[in-house]
């Protein structure tokens, strides 16, 4: 009998949840950085690994995402470097719809312009920063995700 109480009231709660008003909740998606290419010349290092964005429910919008890395000569010598962005994609899926939106990016307080910024230096911090659009709440679950991939290469200025 008392297995029968619990389904039950499991299923009033499952149903309340489903069909109440929006509910607000706190949201820190994960951004994880890794390094896949080995360079003789130049590395790619950040100080942290994982980096979380909130999702602000007045606003409805993920707060600025700040994201410091370095770039460093591996020989210790100056380098000329171009920074590019080959792969960026951010979409949310609700209920098999796929709305896909853009993040405007900067790079050291340049907004990214999609042709690559040029650098010089020995070993260079940089800020990558995302401002995301309005993402409006939905009534259903709702994931989003995004990936941006750094490459920076040598380059003559």
């Amino acid at each position: 009998m008392r297995l029968y109480v619990f389904i039950i009231l499991f299923g009033l709660l499952f149903a309340n949840d489903v069909f109440s008003n929006v509910l607000s909740k706190t949201f820190n998606p994960r951004v994880v950085i890794f390094n896949d290419v080995s360079s003789d010349e130049l590395e790619i290092r950040a100080p942290q690994k994982e980096f979380y964005a909130r999702y602000d429910t007045d606003t409805q919008t993920f707060h600025e995402l700040t994201i410091p890395f370095d770039v460093i000569s591996k020989k210790g010598t100056t380098v000329d470097y171009l920074m590019t962005i080959p792969i960026m994609t951010s979409s949310c899926n609700a209920d098999k719809e796929t709305v896909f939106f853009d993040v405007n990016l900067s790079i050291d307080d340049k907004l990214w312009d999609g042709t690559g910024l040029r650098f010089t230096g020995i070993n260079n911090s940089h800020k990558m920063k995302l401002n995301y659009p309005r993402i409006e709440q939905k009534n259903i679950n709702q994931q989003c995700t995004g990936t941006i991939g750094i490459q920076v290469q040598m380059a003559t200025l």
